[in-house]
């Protein structure tokens, strides 16, 4: 399944590795982290499918099929399943070693259990201790409070490019159909949805159907399953009777799927030949049912048009670091053919162009300090100045009795409060998202123009110098991208913000605390690829309206500022519900809200002034990498000339050769993957 993109990915991953490992060697080690980033969010990425049906559909049967088990530990066949746990399969390449709770599952497999809540920890368990968590025979009732299970396998139809989500059966659509609604259909590139021959669709799942959004009715596969068990006579009379009941749905029935996954799953358990295996799994109607799955995520998924559009981003990125790297090892090899005087005359120039660079640097940094800083000034003075108005909304709305007296008021009064932060707080929001990014554009441009000039006053050979244009933006592209490449809450180094949320959309494991997670489901709303929690809906609509931000996607600043917020409407939500409860005194509503705005005020200003420290420590490095390179190797020029040794050239020829390979090799992949 999904072989084409699995190929192409590993054909792009093979690059982006020689890429880095040749920036490493060259001590270019922002770049390489850079790439190593970009490397990992795309081995990382895997598409949704999720199978839905209620009790004896066949969901178990046709799940272990697909896993290619030979056994039912992971998936329990004739037990009833616990109807509250959601039970995700992925392949154990998704393991990271810095995964502390599961990275000794990565050789032979096993499961993270996680449970509602944060005070009790994830547990790991084995493949025959799933059944304890997963069915109401080993957790009756769901008393062990399980919220989800991920189960990590070498499952090879999946490729190691999709994950299977088994929700909830029985009558659990009622008990999860928020959570459904809003979590787990939304990231879905495609939905099984199995209807049984000889039964027929019950008025819950008719009910749930209708409510599915139209980009999820897309998405949906119906599965008519155990049609070995009707007599083939009577087959026509079963697809009207199944289609009829789709149509109550309002869907339109199109394609239905008949499936025998027993017989396939059977084969597996007698352990046939794979020759026999891929006969009936033919035979079976599987393999046409994974085929048009594969088709339909590779025509309609959202995924895959960020996907092409990050390639291509990546490669251009590599190919301004190759040119770039090409010209410096052409002027270094140029060298060789002057005098030593020459060359010592160059060095000095060289330390004279470097304290020069390094004073340009100075100024542009300070200006970007300045006005970063008023910028984030204006902000807090802007969200202190709606501390008014947003206790006076509350306050208005609590005076509609009914709120409180709905059975869902604390949800509705999340929502409320949250919404009322959102219409007041967004634009400012949107404000900072772009004045910030102006600064950090101009400091990105500052820099790379200094270091062309840099490197054009240092390369003195003839037809060298002329095409030393845009090296700077390959060496500090790299730190330009912090802010695309930092955290939401402004931690250097981290996967940004829109990409984790991304990965985290298409269920690949966070091992983060419960704060940067509900910041990861929130991304993932704005971006379109996910949604948040009931809890947290409101919160992410904080930023929704704002066409700036939703524009800007991925940037740490729009990530810091939304989420501070997005957390302070949480937090003034469960705070006024906590007092309504209690029996509210109004009185007490400026207090919550003063609170809530001064605490997230400074927050944000913390992690703002982290991630301006990170950029300029960032470019700083660049630099300095820079300057401490040159004039080494002019050094060693001169030694190797001195010296008669031929080694240092060889080194050079040997890298000019490796860039013109890279860049012949980009070429190729440009066609191949972006067309």
């Amino acid at each position: 399944m999904l072989d084409e993109f699995s190929e192409k990915r590993a054909t792009f991953l093979h690059y982006t590795d020689a890429i880095i490992n040749y920036a490493k060697y060259d001590g270019k080690l922002q770049v390489a982290a850079e790439f190593s980033k970009i490397r990992d969010e795309l081995a990382m990425l895997r598409y949704n499918i999720a199978i839905m049906g209620f009790m004896n559909r066949g969901k178990s049967t046709l799940i272990n099929a697909v896993l290619g088990r030979r056994d039912d530990d992971i998936a329990p066949i004739d037990i009833e399943v616990c109807s509250s746990a959601i039970v995700e399969y992925t392949d154990t390449d998704v393991i990271k070693d810095t995964d502390k709770y599961i990275k000794d599952l990565k050789d032979e497999g096993g499961a993270l259990v996680r449970f509602k809540g944060d005070n009790q920890e994830p547990q790991k368990i084995f493949f025959n201790e799933i059944r304890d968590y997963v069915t109401e025979q080993g957790n009756e009732g769901n008393n062990k409070n399980v919220d989800k299970v991920t189960v990590y396998g070498n499952f090879p139809l999946l490729n190691k490019a999709a994950i299977m989500i088994d929700t909830p059966g029985k009558g659990a659509i009622y008990k999860y159909h928020d959570t459904l609604l809003q979590e787990f259909l939304p990231v879905a590139d495609a939905i099984i949805f199995l209807i049984s021959a000889n039964l027929p669709l019950q008025t819950g799942e008719i009910a749930f159907l209708r409510e599915l959004r139209d980009s999820e009715k897309k998405n949906i596969f119906f599965v008519l399953t155990k049609v070995d068990k009707v007599v083939k006579e009577d087959m026509p009379e079963v697809r009207k009777f199944v289609r009829d009941n789709i149509m109550q749905t309002g869907l339109n029935a199109g394609k239905i799927y008949e499936i025998s996954a027993k017989e396939l799953f059977d084969a597996y358990r007698k352990n046939l030949s794979e020759e026999k295996i891929k006969e009936i799994r033919a035979s079976s109607g599987m393999d046409v049912l994974l085929r048009e799955i594969e088709a339909h995520i590779q025509k309609n998924s959202d995924k895959n048009h960020i996907l092409k559009k990050r390639v291509e981003e990546t490669l251009q990125r590599a190919y301004s670091f190759c040119t770039g790297m090409l010209q410096l090892v052409e002027e270094d090899l140029s060298k060789f053919t002057k005098d030593i005087f020459s060359l010592e005359t160059e060095a000095q120039q060289l330390k004279t162009q470097g304290e020069q660079l390094r004073t340009d640097q100075a100024e542009a940094i300070s200006e970007f300090s300045r006005m970063w800083e008023r910028q984030v000034k204006h902000f807090m003075r802007s969200i202190q100045s709606k501390k008014r108005r947003i206790t006076d909304q509350i306050q208005n709305s609590l005076d509609n009795k009914n709120l409180l007296d709905n059975i869902f008021g604390s949800m509705r009064l999340t929502e409320m409060v949250q919404n009322h932060v959102q219409e007041e707080c967004s634009e400012a929001v949107s404000e900072l998202n772009a004045k910030l990014e102006d600064i950090a554009d101009k400091l990105k441009k500052g820099v790379i123009d200094s270091i062309d000039i840099y490197i054009s006053r240092t390369m003195g050979s003839p037809g060298v110098s002329d095409k030393a244009v845009g090296v700077g933006g390959a060496l500090a592209g790299g730190a330009g991208a912090y802010l695309a490449y930092s955290s939401v809450v402004g931690i250097p180094g981290a996967i940004s913000a829109s990409w984790s949320a991304y990965v985290a959309a298409c269920g690949v494991v966070q091992t983060t605390g419960p704060a940067i997670g509900f910041v990861a489901k929130t991304w993932a709303w704005l971006w379109g690829t996910g949604a948040v929690p009931a809890a947290g809906k409101g919160a992410a609509a904080l930023a929704a309206k704002s066409t700036a931000l939703t524009a800007a996607i991925g940037t740490t600043i729009s990530g810091v500022a939304t989420a501070g917020l997005a957390f302070g409407a949480v937090w003034l939500g469960a705070k006024v519900i906590n007092a309504t409860m209690k029996g509210l005194d109004k009185s007490r509503i400026p207090d919550l809200v003063n609170e809530m705005i001064e605490a997230t005020s400074k927050n944000v200003g913390v992690e703002l002034d982290n991630n301006k420290n990170g950029i300029i420590e960032m470019y700083k490095e660049i630099v300095e990498d820079l300057i401490r390179q040159n004039e080494e190797k002019s050094a060693q020029v001169i030694t190797a000339i001195k010296n008669q040794d031929p080694t240092m050239k060889k080194s050079l020829e040997e890298k000019r050769d490796r860039l013109l390979e890279y860049l012949a090799q980009r070429e190729k992949l440009s066609l191949s993957l972006i067309g």
